[in-house]
């Protein structure tokens, strides 16, 4: 699973992800915004990404397919 977002110099976001209430992983984006989580099952849902950094956070919920799943621009929301 990858995630791009213009570079931004020492901005890093941490990332959680959550399956059915619980956390399944985490990371952190690099510069670029990336992040990776490995060894999640192929073909499931359910899942609920969370991003906080000091300019904000944001979340989505997505499925899984067999590959790396893009999810798009996310945009921080302060609070």
């Amino acid at each position: 699973m990858r995630r791009r977002r213009a570079p931004r110099a020492g901005f890093a976001l941490e990332v959680v992800l959550e399956k059915d209430g619980r956390e399944v992983g985490r990371a952190t984006t690099d510069t670029f915004g990336e992040f990776v989580i490995d060894r999640l099952e192929p073909n499931s849902s359910g899942y609920h990404l969370k991003a906080a950094g000091p300019s904000g956070r944001c979340s989505t919920q997505f499925d899984l397919a067999d590959d790396s799943r893009y999810l798009g621009v996310m945009t921080l929301a302060a609070g």
